[in-house]
């Protein structure tokens, strides 16, 4: 209970600080990446005192495995409470009421297909919102906004209810059969553990030192010029030509092409498998450059080009489709003990008959709230179908490879429908109703099902109870959702979303409005291109698992492919790179023995950063 009180106090504060640096001033992104820096620190500091309070009352002091709890109810909270989760949720649903107007013909193209108890009409309530120098502790704001947020609450709850259903299927293939290493597991247990072997290794505070007087340095040089700057990379885009076609190897227009390292991508490399990080970056240099070809044939008129995320997409779908081959007896198995009603095996959070009922109730639920919402069955069907194929996908390459980003931006089941069925064989409901779910599809760098999984693998250490800890996730999932609505829809009444003092709400706000108004102002065919990128990346990832599973050796990993579509993949290959070439040294010139004093050198580093 000590735990659960101090992470429940610590979630609304976190989500106060997440909100003024991705949204308010927009400076940084600490949940985009696989492990949030942000509950990191948090830990850090948490542990740091606990230690003293070991020294000087030991009674008060938590138990590792109270650490543990407190950590997964944090990364709980952080992944409902992000720029990409309940940030996002806010500031869409009251967009097309307040900016529709005659000049982008919302209300006539899609107004009247706007569920009124998910969205927000009141325009005295908006005016506050977007100018600010408001409260929204008034009672015509509080009616306005909390009615639909209870909804999307509700729903949230019942999407992470399933998500938990599935990873108590997949725990024990996964953690016990294929005994996977969840490598992003590695920092959060050793700053929860009682012994001093980590907070005393010299290497550790080596790697934490130098990425803090780093960061230090150049957050100095920031508000004081006169401080020189400790440069991290090299932007190579200042030598890169600028002309057609390569022009077309930058990310997207005007972006940097940074050579070097980032502390945080570059520990995490160091933990990553030597085929993965090499797979990584080989892939994103073949993607970019894959785009320089296509310009020079032209191809950079086709919608969608270079088509890296849905090359990244296929890939995701062969991932899972293996996988799930590979698991085809174990989910044989849980299907017969659900039939016979078997109690659940010792380590798993429920048994087989209460997860897959547990997956056809919220199934039942989402599907009724998305026809409620506008939407047809058959997209409604098919759309949760692709969202938890994606998400079974994303972790288990978490799980087993560690991989330091999977945001997949624009690469969600609502592009996937639109691609295949063309906007013009959709219904005006259905196009809402993927954009109404544009919240938690816009990307995936903050997913929370990789997350419940990692903390099942962690209370195995001290024994925690499964079925308690599910029960956590889901409580530190709702008081971080709660917490982003309150936070936001305060500091937002005070500043104003649209008045210049907040650097990124309104216009993200708006991306699904805008999206929406164009699949319905001009109807699209099936995009057969984008759909044959997708079939090319499953093909080739389903040739390198064959290769793979046969035997012959292979340095590369189907996984490096799905990556690579990443949108922050052109900030951290280089990083990757460095990773790579580091480790590969060390594992041939020093061994496994030089290696494992470099990993706390590494999560040193990834410590430092998150500080």
């Amino acid at each position: 209970m000590r735990a659960v009180l101090l992470a429940l106090a610590l979630i609304p504060v976190n989500a106060c600080l997440l909100l003024h640096t991705e949204v308010v001033r927009h400076q940084a992104y600490p949940t985009s990446y696989s492990l949030f820096g942000n509950v990191i620190a948090f830990l850090l500091l948490v542990a740091l005192l606990n230690r003293w309070l070991r020294r000087r009352f030991p009674r008060a002091a938590l138990s590792s495995g109270e650490l543990i709890a407190c950590y997964i109810l944090l990364c709980a909270g952080t992944a409902a409470s992000n720029s990409e989760m309940g940030f996002l949720l806010v500031a869409m649903i009251g967009h097309p009421a307040r900016f529709a107007s005659q000049g982008n013909r919302w209300e006539e193209l899609f107004g009247r297909y706007l569920p009124a108890w998910l969205t927000v009409r009141d325009q005295e309530a908006l005016r506050g919102f977007y100018m600010g120098v408001s409260s929204f502790w008034q009672p015509a704001n509080l009616a306005a906004w909390l009615p639909p947020l209870a909804a999307w609450l509700a729903f949230l709850l019942v999407l992470a209810g399933m998500m938990l259903c599935l990873n108590a299927l997949l725990r024990r293939p996964w953690t016990e059969a294929q005994r996977l290493t969840f490598p992003l597991t590695a920092l959060p247990l050793q700053l929860t553990d009682r012994r001093d072997g980590f907070f005393a290794d010299r290497l550790m505070w080596l790697g934490f030192g130098v990425t803090a007087l780093v960061d230090l340095v150049n957050g100095l040089s920031l508000l004081v010029p006169s401080i020189p700057e400790l440069p991290r990379y090299i932007n190579l885009a200042l030598y890169w030509p600028q002309d057609r076609p390569w022009s077309a190897f930058l990310a997207f227009p005007g972006a940097r092409i940074p050579f070097g390292i980032f502390p945080f991508i570059f520990g995490l490399g160091l933990l990553m498998p030597l085929d993965l990080s090499f797979s990584c970056w080989f892939f994103y240099l073949l993607m970019r450059f894959q785009a320089v070809a296509g310009a020079a044939r032209g191809w950079d008129t086709l919608p969608g080009f270079p088509f890296d995320i849905e090359l990244a997409s296929g890939a995701l779908l062969s991932i899972f489709g293996y996988h799930a081959w590979q698991m085809r007896r174990h989910l044989a198995s849980a299907v017969r003990q659900a039939l016979r009603g078997a109690p659940p095996e010792p380590g798993d959070p429920m048994s087989c008959r209460a997860a897959l009922l547990g997956l056809a109730a919220g199934g039942v639920f989402l599907t009724a709230f998305s026809l409620k919402a506008g939407m047809s069955l058959n997209i409604a069907l098919t759309f949760f179908a692709l969202y938890f194929i994606l998400s079974v996908a994303l972790t288990r390459i978490r799980v087993e490879a560690g991989v330091a980003s999977h945001d997949m931006y624009l690469g969600g089941p609502d592009i996937f429908l639109v691609n295949t069925l063309g906007s013009q064989r959709m219904g005006a409901g259905d196009l809402t109703g993927l954009s109404l779910f544009f919240w938690f599809n816009r990307e995936y760098g903050s997913h929370p099902m990789p997350h419940q999984l990692e903390g099942f693998k962690m209370g195995e250490r001290d024994r925690l109870p499964s079925g308690k800890l599910a029960g956590l996730m889901l409580l530190g999932l709702g008081a971080g959702a709660v917490s982003a609505f309150l936070v936001m829809l305060h500091t937002m009444y005070d500043l104003g979303a649209a008045s210049g003092k907040v650097v990124e709400c309104a216009s993200v706000g708006g991306e699904p409005w805008g999206r929406l108004a164009s699949w319905t102002a001009m109807p699209s065919q099936t995009n057969t291109t984008a759909l044959s990128a997708r079939g090319i990346g499953a093909l080739i990832a389903s040739g390198l698992f064959v290769l793979r599973g046969k035997g012959l050796w292979c340095p590369i990993h189907p996984v490096g492919l799905a990556m690579a579509g990443s949108w922050s993949m052109y900030k951290t290959w280089s990083s990757l790179f460095f990773s790579w070439l580091v480790k590969g040294a060390v594992m041939r010139y020093g061994g496994r023995k030089l290696y494992s004093r470099t990993v706390n050198f590494a999560l040193g580093m990834v410590l430092g950063d998150c500080v």
